[in-house]
């Protein structure tokens, strides 16, 4: 344990130029790429409720929502037509959250938009459809949220990984140049 202990204090500098050299090449990549912002949008599914037996959408059916546009097939279309990410909330059966990922803000709001928009006409159109019957619209929930820091590069994170690395790297190499140097002895 002495004579190992001993072989990293006397690689002590090629330990520090290793972790010094990928720390700062990790602080580089951090400040020259480029930073990606998120937006967020959730959207209530409208539903079709029946009013009575006679105008059901089913036979047993009654008073039961029937959603303008079933959630799983609607993430599908947004995601196919759109390209913004779709996905059901945890924990419900109507709404849907949207979110886009770019380095330009202008473009997630204007894209979120574009896809509450689409959303909302193809529910319009589809509510037409219906007759004698109660329907609950579809709506957005809540503004589009942006974030206001950059959610990549995650800098803190890169750092730390890459401090352990040359850190271990550092160690590895002198490890690997004492095992050399006792071989041609």
């Amino acid at each position: 344990m002495g004579e190992l202990w001993q072989k990293l204090v006397d690689g002590k500098r090629l330990i520090a130029i290793t972790t010094a050299l990928a720390t700062l090449g990790a602080v580089v990549f951090t400040q020259l790429a480029t930073p990606i912002y998120e937006g967020k949008v959730s959207i209530e599914i409208g539903e079709v409720i029946a009013n009575n037996m006679q105008n059901s959408i089913a036979p047993n059916t009654m008073n039961m929502p029937r959603f303008l546009d079933g959630p799983a097939d609607l993430a599908k279309v947004v995601q196919d037509k759109l390209g913004i990410s779709a996905v059901l909330a945890k924990g419900t059966s109507k709404i849907v959250d949207l979110s886009l990922q770019s380095p330009d803000k202008i473009v997630i709001q204007s894209r979120l938009q574009e896809a509450i928009d689409f959303v909302m006409q193809r529910h319009e159109t589809k509510a037409k459809l219906y007759q004698d019957v109660t329907i609950n619209s579809t709506q957005q929930i809540a503004p589009i949220a942006m974030s206001e820091k950059p959610i990549k590069p995650k800098a803190n994170l890169i750092i730390s990984v890459a401090l352990v690395l040359g850190l271990m790297l550092g160690v590895f190499a002198v490890m690997v140049r004492a095992s050399l140097k006792s071989k041609a002895v």
